[in-house]
């Protein structure tokens, strides 16, 4: 998939594959047959799983080589963190709640944040111009 996505700016393309995993989620809580829930989870799913494709490979073009063990063991533990108080809190939310609750608490998350980095693809470049900053990791 990334040889065909080396020019777009990388930025803009995760926030829009965000996007796409929200209306995917809004698919599925608005499905009123299985139709519309299998093209919600395409989306959801679909879309996030491209999007972990293209953040691994910034995260990896933007990192110098020396370090790139340290900031990647780094990376796992955090997300893995941050899964398990994701979990706690969409279980909360659906007890607490409805299920539905927690799903559109996670379009509101995936729709801000896509909206966030739309609007700041200024920090942004595209994604064969990514490379580590000079001197670090020397």
């Amino acid at each position: 998939m990334l040889k065909w996505m080396k020019n777009p700016n990388w930025m803009l393309l995760l926030s829009v594959l965000f996007f796409l995993s929200g209306i995917g989620i809004s698919l599925l809580c608005l499905a009123q047959h299985s139709g519309m829930i299998c093209l919600g989870m395409f989306l959801f799913d679909g879309a996030l799983s491209m999007g972990f494709v293209i953040q691994a490979a910034v995260h990896q073009a933007a990192t110098p080589d020396a370090l790139l063990s340290c900031v990647r063991s780094v990376t796992y533990v955090l997300g893995g963190i941050s899964g398990a108080l994701g979990t706690f809190l969409a279980g909360w939310l659906s007890q607490h709640y409805s299920t539905a609750f927690a799903l559109w608490t996670g379009v509101i998350v995936l729709v801000t944040v896509a909206t966030i980095m739309a609007t700041n693809l200024g920090r942004s470049a595209r994604i064969k111009e990514i490379c580590p900053p000079d001197g670090v990791g020397l």
